[in-house]
């Protein structure tokens, strides 16, 4: 004899095996190339929903010249998920970004956060977060 039916479907996702990714980086950087800071990358049989992200970028010391520095969190196809940037010399000018919803990353896919600096000179303060939940697919 059957005991459970069909119509119930399958488990909701935060009931398929769920763990919390919680990929971050917070820390000061001469200026540099793109350079990854973390990937978060799902296996074959998992799938994740990024909830919440946020990125700041603050400038630390003087340059000795201003170029473009930016964090970046990109998506499985290259594509920018959430993007901070600016070119300004002054100490403690801020950019943030925080971002809500949800994002879905299939199985195999994975989000990478980067930051870039092509000041000369000087330090900035780099701060790229994100949560996420991974779940069976």
């Amino acid at each position: 004899m059957k005991v459970s039916s069909y119509a119930l479907g399958r488990p909701a996702y935060y009931d398929r095996n769920p763990t919390s990714a919680n990929p971050a980086y917070y820390g000061q950087a001469a200026p540099h190339g793109v350079t990854t800071r973390w990937t978060a990358t799902n296996t074959a049989v998992q799938k994740m929903y990024i909830d919440a992200a946020s990125i700041s970028i603050i400038r630390a010391t003087v340059p000795t010249t201003s170029g473009l520095y930016y964090a970046s969190i990109f998506g499985p196809t290259g594509q920018p998920l959430l993007m901070v940037h600016q070119s300004v010399a002054t100490v403690g000018s801020p950019q943030n970004i925080p971002s809500g919803g949800s994002i879905l990353v299939l199985q195999s896919q994975s989000i990478t956060g980067v930051t870039y600096d092509d000041s000369t000179g000087g330090v900035v303060t780099y701060g790229v977060f994100a949560h996420g939940i991974q779940f069976d697919a």
